[in-house]
């Protein structure tokens, strides 16, 4: 397993073994899903695409017999000392994005890419702004989007390719995914995600 960390993200590459790896991909595919409403969340906008997730959230400390492995494999990691964290499945379609946030109400969130594999030229890659101060002109402790200060100044950043069995650890940072782009056809950006609390 391979490690890279910095002040905003720790990214592990080949995080499971292959036998673990398919069986995981094998439950995603396999489970329910349902089209994200646009407006379900600041995150999703008018324009975010299609955007398919799993009909329900599960919890590190009440898995109820889905995903058991995926839990047992971050417990045993222990990238983020905490009470529990959580597992959904998203699946995004050609042409689905998520707009600049930050995940506020958690310690940290993760992505684990479950596809079978991901080109450059497919986009949906995770960008992640340089801006480190906590500004909400919302005042309500809630997403910012659209013209705000941690994304236009200073206006660059990271990004992160989709590479399947790579799991992302997303500190306390702007972040988006980038639009996934029509040239990905059928192919669908296949991820666990979860919040840490």
């Amino acid at each position: 397993m391979k490690k890279f960390e910095n002040e905003q993200l720790i990214v592990y590459d080949n995080f499971l073994s292959d036998e673990i790896f398919k069986e995981l991909q094998h439950e995603a595919r396999t489970h329910d899903y349902v089209l994200v409403p646009h407006g379900d969340d600041n995150a999703y906008k008018l324009n975010t695409g299609d955007i398919y997730k799993t009909t329900r959230k599960y919890w590190s400390d009440d898995p109820k017999g889905k995903f058991t492995k995926w839990f047992e494999s971050i417990i045993n990691l222990n990238p983020v000392p905490c009470e529990k964290f959580s597992l959904m499945t998203h699946a995004y379609k050609a042409g689905a994005e998520i707009d600049w946030h930050m995940d506020y109400s958690s310690l940290a969130s993760y992505s684990f890419y479950l596809h079978n594999e991901w080109k450059p030229q497919w986009g949906g890659n995770l960008l992640v702004s340089d801006y480190n101060e906590t500004i909400d002109t919302q005042g309500n402790n809630g997403t910012v989007f659209d013209n705000n200060p941690s994304v236009s100044n200073p206006g660059y950043g990271s990004w992160y390719a989709p590479k399947p069995n790579r799991l992302v650890i997303i500190k306390k940072v702007f972040h988006k995914v980038e639009r996934v782009d029509q040239a990905a056809g059928n192919n669908v950006r296949l991820s666990f995600t979860g919040f840490f609390k």
